[in-house]
């Protein structure tokens, strides 16, 4: 990347202004998030794919649905470093593949359950309002729903179209089974207790959302292993 770092950085810092203006809440808060990181332009250059979950991964230095100005800042000096290692190579495919092996080597380190908290994150962080992105429960604060928009979301990050063959309704679907499921155990003890529950058939549980990204995960580490990569010998260089 050389000399066109401080490029580069400018390109960032304006294009970080520029959806960060799109948030509605007062007062601003110091960071972006998906839809936003989703909405910046790429620097013609040294392009970027922010829409490639790797990708996002390793932006996100603290693991928690909130991108900020220093997230893209650490990402840019990471990318430079790098840079002339892939300077006779695709730069964009080279990024996006260091990408998937440190966050394939964390999640082997860290476990499922770490990724799928990062994921879940990713969309219940992700408002731009003070309306929220998730529905909480009333009675357990602590409980939420996904709604159908995050589904589409989830559905067109991990293009489940393009690589499964599996079109948004289906997975919609499909979800929304497993949460009947989930829904018709505690339903079945709460009979027993007299106590009835209300249904909420266009929402998805906090549970299956996470169960779906510990098994989506799981199922790339496993593939990433019989491929014959060890997450040993992935250098963080």
């Amino acid at each position: 990347m050389g000399n066109n770092v401080d490029k580069v950085t400018q390109h960032i810092n304006t294009e970080y202004a520029r959806v960060a203006a799109m948030n509605t809440v007062e007062p601003k808060p110091n960071y972006i998030i998906l839809d936003q990181v989703l909405a910046m332009n790429e620097y013609s250059t040294y392009a970027t794919d922010f829409s490639h979950l790797g990708t996002l991964y390793i932006l996100n230095s603290d693991k928690n649905g909130k991108f900020t100005l220093e997230d893209f800042h650490k990402f840019l000096k990471l990318a430079a470093a790098r840079e002339p290692k892939w300077r006779s190579r695709d730069f964009k495919s080279q990024l996006m593949a260091y990408c998937t092996l440190q966050m394939w080597k964390q999640v082997k380190s860290k476990g499922d359950e770490y990724f799928a908290k990062w994921f879940c994150r990713l969309f219940v962080e992700n408002t731009i309002s003070n309306i929220p992105a998730v529905r909480y429960s009333r009675s357990s604060p602590n409980t939420f729903y996904f709604l159908s928009e995050s589904i589409e979301k989830i559905h067109k990050l991990l293009n489940l179209k393009t690589f499964y063959g599996i079109s948004s309704l289906n997975f919609f679907v499909m979800l929304q089974q497993a949460d009947r499921e989930r829904a018709q155990k505690i339903e079945n003890s709460q009979t027993k207790r007299g106590q009835k529950r209300n249904r909420r058939n266009n929402l998805i549980h906090v549970d299956i959302i996470n169960r779906f990204a510990c098994d989506f995960i799981n199922g790339f580490t496993n593939l990433l292993a019989e491929l014959g990569f060890e997450a040993s010998s992935i250098s963080d260089n």
